[in-house]
């Protein structure tokens, strides 16, 4: 694990093109890491999903993972970094979609992890003299991605507008140089602006909007 600055050189960002077939689940424990018990799964160490058509762990839904953490997953089982379950309702049945293959957005410049200040609620009483403000909810992390404008669209930028248009969601992974760390997340994807100047090269910009939490990967 690395505890270096990150630099903002040599980082991939991509996301998921294409999706294998959904493994079912059997169960998910209530553990941080959480593990996954899916018969004959045939998932890679390290290779990347999301929870999808989930009932009873309804904090799961959607959530981007990473498969085989600390390890090769067995036959039957796989955990799932940075995905804490153990305070989660208790699961009933949901399937994992890993994602087969990968395109790169190659013209990113730039991208901002943002959440905001947790939903409360005023729950003072007519007695009170002071405001009473109690937490209800995490807001939703979003994530802004900076981009250079080409002519033509490349493949990544394809799959988002269509996404996009379709008010779909996309699995996004940022991986850093040399030793390898993510960022891995699954979100709805806005469709991407475009800005061209008199004698300046063509910016942009799109925002995610993500399901479940960023996963921060060693």
């Amino acid at each position: 694990m690395s505890n270096q600055v990150i630099v903002g050189s040599g980082v991939r960002v991509e996301i998921g093109l294409t999706e294998g077939s959904p493994k079912t689940i059997q169960s998910i424990s209530k553990t941080s890491p959480g593990v996954v018990s899916s018969s004959a799964h045939a998932l890679a160490n390290e290779s990347a999903g999301y929870f999808l058509n989930v009932v009873g762990m309804d904090e799961i839904e959607g959530q981007a993972a990473r498969v085989g953490v600390g390890g090769s997953p067995t036959a039957d089982n796989f955990s799932i970094e940075d995905v804490d379950t153990t305070d989660y309702s208790d699961f009933t049945s949901g399937t994992f979609v890993p994602i087969a293959t990968w395109a790169t957005l190659s013209q990113s410049t730039q991208y901002a992890i943002g959440g905001g200040a947790a939903k409360t609620e005023d729950v003072s009483c007519l007695i009170d003299t002071v405001e009473k403000l109690l937490s209800v909810k995490n807001a939703a992390e979003t994530v802004t991605i900076d981009i250079r404008s080409l002519k033509a669209d490349n493949a990544a930028m394809t799959k988002i507008r269509s996404v996009a248009r379709a008010l779909g969601y996309l699995v996004f992974r940022v991986t850093f140089p040399e030793t390898g760390e993510q960022r891995l997340f699954r979100g709805q994807p806005s469709l991407p602006g475009e800005s061209v100047a008199q004698g300046a090269t063509g910016t942009g910009q799109l925002s995610v909007t993500v399901s479940g939490h960023v996963c921060y990967l060693a």
